[in-house]
């Protein structure tokens, strides 16, 4: 018995090339999106928090079924705003919040304690 060994055609030699081309091409741009989208959306994520500026007393809260179910706060003076999930559990009804433009940190005040809510460690962790 004689061993020929294992060889590969031509075409079958360009269809391999053909697909590893492909993958390779495929992978590059899924890692140029997904990455970029990553950035895009923490920046994006950053800029809103920048530009929120809020204040007042929590009355209710509840999740807005017309904005994707986000949870919501609404304010005494019928304010609205839109929190984040993380956050949630730890603000009450009846807490006084003040969020200023161009800062990421809510102070909560409650009775006689004063806490902050950090919302750049949650952008930060965005996508991770």
């Amino acid at each position: 018995m004689k061993n020929e060994g294992f060889e590969i055609s031509n075409r079958y030699l360009k269809i391999l090339l053909t697909i590893g081309v492909f993958l390779v091409f495929t992978y590059i741009i899924y890692v140029q999106i997904f990455r970029s989208t990553r950035i895009d959306s923490k920046e994006d994520s950053l800029i809103y928090v920048l530009n929120e500026e809020y204040h007042g007393i929590v009355s209710y809260k509840d999740y807005d079924k017309n904005n994707h179910n986000n949870p919501t706060l609404y304010f005494k003076d019928s304010t609205e705003v839109t929190i984040n999930g993380e956050f949630w559990s730890q603000i009450k009804i009846g807490d006084s919040l003040e969020k200023k433009k161009g800062e990421t940190i809510i102070t909560v005040y409650r009775n006689n304690m004063k806490f902050t809510l950090e919302n750049t460690d949650i952008i930060n962790s965005l996508n991770e």
